[in-house]
């Protein structure tokens, strides 16, 4: 990476600039009467300070390198650049004297001396000879220095604690400060650094203090302190550039270093021999960190990356991509386990390290928003239930490391809080600032929950932060058996008694019942749909502008009523306001009970698009949930219709599944992970339209429109603030949630208290009209299901099989596992069945398949297969019939054939065949195989029935493919952590030749 306006851009093209000034001055070879400019003392120098910036070994613009006598002497790409004995003729110094192009330097560059372009002139005259003697230190060469108009207090850079806790480490510009931590007293100053000590790091000893320091753009060097005798032992050189990081094995034997010249290198310190390299970053090297046993290290960059290495082969184990910007810092947890990463875009990511840590296995587990500014530094605590940040909008934050929840914000600081480190044995931090401050701060340590009590974190978590925090919500409510309830048709029906569009006069409705009512005035005056008003009345409420257009002329009064339109159709209209018509129910209920509220109108033919509220006495929204956002990002790509399932959102990587994400009012939930850049991410259900959660309803949504991840919670939960907005969703629809009901609207209400409510019935667009009639509908939810087959009359290939569905209706948040049998297969025929539909999806897929040497079923087929679907309900078994598969038939044996196989040998499901093991949060490898039968073109397949959460890695956009003329690939199936343990059968199907299934394989999700 190129420094931006580097010493190298400034000071090179200033230099060729001051040559181009001495055009006309001839070098002959009366030059070398004097001695000639040594090399490796006065030009490698220049080179140094203005060229290589650019011009070196691994930045090579225009192929051109000045890092060494010999590489200058190769030249670039449009050949040697130096001339021996004649200045005339060199194209370096042809550019800087404008007699060739490209010219050099750059119009806004400042150029070098006369005296700097006259040496090197007389160095070319001279022959340009290389180097003889010793080559300088490095550390020699002049630097700029900058004055400042007002002195500052020396910035603080790192910070380190020693094992025991009892020394700090302080590093500044040039020295490192040691003092107690007991009293703050000094102990010691370790000084002689060269450039900013950017890194400080104890080995696990305590023995031993590493410095990393530099100049930039010249060379880096890391420091090996005695602490005990404030003793120098080694200074390590290798980089071309500054350090950024310094970090000890956990066995003391290896140092690794790390800066912005890109490279990684591993030491052993003791007798200060570079061991390897390791290269593979395009952007400086901010971070480095050993995991606890020392055979993984981990790197985070300014190429947006965190790599891991091999440490005892020196070879990239795996680049984990997720993060969007620059990466300034990371830490391991001290179990190993976990990785944390943050940087410029506002996030801590947290990953799962495997054991191996091999490509593919290290999955991100946590993203969090944490700041509203760049992040600089995180730590773990020592017990690892603790990460602490901090950031450019100068605070300190403490999380529960377990769920990144935070625990508390610390008090902000006066400048950037660049530096960080925790004692090994308190919840203490210390914080170090730019401008040169030290602060100690104290913060909230982990809360450990006994075993057996009910501490309000997640199984496993093993702490909570302070006080529990709020759990999040299920998305539906808790199942309530309310016993026969009556039909609908015996329900009593009270007509609204017209005025009762305001608290005080709404009509009382016995519950359960039916309102029935019509929706009679538009918003304004707009068509027939609703008449005309008056322009008093819109001159009422319109902005001032409006009401003025509206005495002027009839073509202004219709700017300003549409201008009125627009605002109402824009904004919620306050109950009453006499703008819409609409009409308020008044109805008991006690805290707790749930009534399902639905509207009947579209279905019966009324233009009415309903929108339904549930209102408090006063005639406001009674809130339902809060909607905390966890990250943020936006449509990148397409806008999204109301009843797409696919969208491209920013930040993809990051989205796990189940997630809900909010969308300007709608609530949706992340079904399948986006299978590259140039895909959508899929949202629930499996097929059809998508559905909205918690009620709200789908909508339209444009490019650019802001999402964010959020996570529900219940009224009144305290959600300490991590930048984003949180969102309060009320008891509200407008068109049903899954798609039910056409334009028709339903919710869930749940009582919050004992008490009065309204509900608020009016036309979502403001539209009214004689016809605009409606029944409101309020009930108790009967929880129920119903199961249909898809996939009817199948003919059966011989030795072969056939895919059919099995579909859910759940009924007022049924939500749980429904088993669905299939009975009476003829012999020789199978199916995989029972089939389960998984808790709060809708389909499941099985295939019926037969023996080779199945018996023939003759000309009218088989007619006697039939389907049961059972689930519980209250503690109750349940069982449905759920229809039949028609008419079975026999087909000749086909021509294409396909079969799953295990490539590993496992124990068998529970009928004796085949299976696979997986283990969730990890993979596992099957092989598909086809018999081609003479067909020669490419194939695609589906594989079906995987559980939720486990997909077909790996396959691109295209899916599963096998192309012309091979007959077998290896799939690799891919598992969430959090998919249960289970075993169901799956099957692939080829989309050739009639559709041919292969026999089901078992699956075997095992516990993690």
């Amino acid at each position: 990476m190129n420094r931006p306006l580097t010493q190298l851009a400034l000071t090179f093209a200033a230099w060729l600039g001051c040559l181009s000034c001495a055009a006309t001055i001839s070098f002959s070879t009366a030059a070398t009467a004097v001695e000639p400019p040594d090399f490796a003392r006065r030009i490698q120098p220049l080179f140094n300070k203005y060229c290589n910036g650019c011009h070196n070994d691994d930045d090579r613009e225009g192929g051109l390198s000045l890092a060494s006598h010999a590489a200058m002497l190769k030249g670039g790409e449009h050949g040697g650049v130096v001339t021996p004995g004649n200045s005339e003729q060199s194209r370096l110094w042809r550019v800087v004297a404008g007699r060739a192009e490209p010219r050099m330097p750059p119009a806004d560059h400042a150029a070098p001396s006369a005296a700097e372009t006259a040496l090197l002139a007389a160095w070319i005259a001279a022959g340009a000879k290389g180097p003889t003697g010793q080559v300088p230190d490095p550390a020699d060469f002049a630097t700029p220095q900058i004055k400042l108009r007002v002195p500052a207090r020396r910035s603080i850079h790192a910070v380190a604690v020693s094992p025991s806790g009892d020394l700090l480490a302080i590093a500044r510009h040039g020295v490192v400060e040691l003092r107690r931590t007991a009293d703050d007293q000094p102990v010691a100053e370790l000084s002689g650094h060269r450039g900013s000590v950017n890194a400080v790091a104890f080995s696990h000893d305590g023995q031993w203090l590493f410095a990393a320091a530099g100049e930039p753009n010249l060379f880096g060097e890391a420091r090996v302190w005695n602490v005990a005798e404030r003793r120098l032992a080694k200074t390590l050189r290798g980089h071309r550039d500054s350090l950024l990081s310094v970090r000890p094995s956990p066995d003391g034997k290896l140092l690794a270093t790390a800066g912005y010249d890109q490279k990684i290198k591993l030491w052993d310190w003791a007798d200060g021999r570079e061991l390897r390299t390791l290269e593979g970053h395009n952007g400086p090297v901010f971070e480095v960190a050993f995991r606890p046993d020392g055979q993984v290290l981990a790197s985070a960059s300014g190429d947006r990356t965190v790599k891991l290495w091999d440490v005892a082969r020196g070879t990239r184990l795996d680049t984990l991509k997720e993060p969007l910007q620059e990466l300034y810092c990371l830490a391991f947890a001290p179990d190993g386990r976990r990785l944390a990463a943050a940087g410029v875009d506002n996030r801590i990511r947290v990953w799962e390290i495997s054991a191996a840590a091999l490509e593919g296995e290290n999955r991100l587990r946590q993203s969090q928003f944490a700041h509203e500014a760049p992040l600089l530094r995180i730590a773990f605590s020592a017990d690892g239930r603790t990460l602490v940040s901090t950031a450019e909008d100068r605070l300190v934050k403490v999380w529960d490391a377990a769920r990144l929840d935070a625990r508390a914000t610390l008090a902000p600081q006066s400048d950037w809080p660049v530096a960080l480190a925790l004692h090994p044995r308190e919840p203490r931090a210390y914080v170090g600032l730019i401008d040169g401050t030290l602060t100690r701060l104290d913060y909230p340590a982990a809360v450990v929950t006994p075993a057996g009590t009910s501490g309000g974190s997640p199984a496993g978590a093993g702490s909570s932060p302070g006080p529990s925090p709020p759990r999040p919500l299920m998305e539906t409510p808790a199942l309530i058996d309310y016993g026969p309830q009556p039909a609908l048709d015996q329900l009593t029906k009270t007509p609204e008694a017209e005025p009762n569009d305001r608290p005080a006069n709404a009509t009382p409705l016995a519950v359960p019942g039916i309102a029935t009512g019509r929706i009679t005035r538009a918003a304004v005056a707009i068509g027939a749909s609703g008449g005309s008003r008056p322009a008093a009345a819109a001159q009422a409420t319109a902005p001032p502008a409006a009401a003025a257009q509206a005495t002027a002329s009839p073509a202004a009064t219709a700017s300003a009523t549409a201008a009125v339109a627009v605002a109402v159709s824009a904004a919620a209209v306050p109950v009453g306001a006499g703008l819409v018509d609409e009409d308020l129910y008044r109805f008991t209920a006690k805290a707790g009970e749930q009534w399902v509220l639905e509207i009947d109108a579209a279905r019966s033919g009324s233009p009415l698009d309903s929108k339904i509220q549930v209102l408090d006495v006063a005639g406001r929204p009674v809130p339902r949930l809060l909607l905390r956002a966890e990250r943020d990002s936006e449509i990148e790509f397409r806008s999204m219709d109301s009843s797409q399932r696919g969208v491209r959102l920013k930040n993809y990587d990051e989205m796990l599944l189940n997630e809900y994400v909010y969308l300007n009012g709608e609530v949706i939930k992340h079904f399948q992970q986006r299978r590259g850049p140039d895909a959508d991410s899929q949202f629930y259900p499996e097929a059809g339209g998508r559905f909205a959660f918690f009620d709200t309803t789908s909508r339209t949504h444009a490019l650019g429109q802001p999402a964010y991840v959020v996570v529900p919670y219940p009224l009144g939960s305290k959600l300490p603030n991590n930048g984003l907005p949180v969102f309060t969703v009320n008891f509200e629809n407008d068109d049903e949630s899954q798609r039910k009901l056409g334009k028709d609207s339903r919710l869930t209400f749940t009582a919050p208290a004992d008490g009065e409510y309204l509900v608020r019935v009016a036309d979502v667009r403001g539209f009214g009209g004689d016809d605009y009639k409606y029944s409101l509908v309020v009930r108790r939810p009967q929880p129920a299901f119903a199961v249909t087959l898809g996939g009817m009359n199948p003919t059966v290939a011989a030795g072969s099989g056939k895919s059919f569905s099995v579909k859910a209706e759940r009924i007022d948040n049924f939500m749980d596992p429904i088993q669905v049998d299939l009975t009476g297969l003829p012999s020789g025929y199978h199916a995989s069945t029972p089939l389960i539909i998984q808790a709060g999806l809708l389909e499941a897929r099985g295939v019926v398949y037969s023996d080779a040497d199945a018996p023939p079923l003759g000309d009218a087929g088989f007619a006697g297969v039939k389907a049961t679907a059972m689930a519980a309900l209250f503690g109750k078994s349940i069982t449905r019939e759920a229809g039949t598969l028609g008419t079975l038939k026999a087909g000749p044996a086909p021509k294409v054939r396909v079969y799953l196989e295990p490539l590993v040998s496992v124990p068998p499901g529970p009928d004796g065949q085949p299976a696979v093991t997986i283990v969730p949060g990890q993979r596992a490898q099957v092989k598909l195989r086809i018999d081609r039968g003479g067909f020669t073109d490419r194939v695609s397949f589906e594989i079906e029935n995987l559980p939720h959460g486990v997909i077909v890695d790996d396959i691109g956009l295209n899916g599963v493919l096998l192309p012309e003329g091979q007959t077998e690939r290896v799939l690799f199936l891919s598992c969430e952590p959090w998919v249960p343990a289970a075993e169901r059968r799956f099957h692939a199907v080829g989309k050739v030749e009639g559709d041919q299934a292969s026999r089901p394989l078992w699956l075997r999700v095992a516990a993690p």
